[in-house]
């Protein structure tokens, strides 16, 4: 199964609360407020178009 999708960055992570909290539960405490080796952390808002089954879009 395959999506299309649209993509939305909201880069300012921690105008949601909580995203943040979800996180930090799941992953046992990790604050994604914080910046990585590689920058900052980026949350995605991902809008599906379009799914793909079986090699034909539905």
């Amino acid at each position: 199964m395959i999506a299309w999708a649209s993509a939305d960055i909201l880069d300012e992570v921690p105008d949601h609360p909580r995203v943040v909290a979800n996180f930090a539960r799941k992953y046992g405490g990790f604050d994604v407020t914080t910046e990585s080796y590689s920058g900052p952390l980026v949350l995605l808002r991902l809008t599906i178009t379009r799914w793909l089954l079986d090699g034909s879009a539905q």
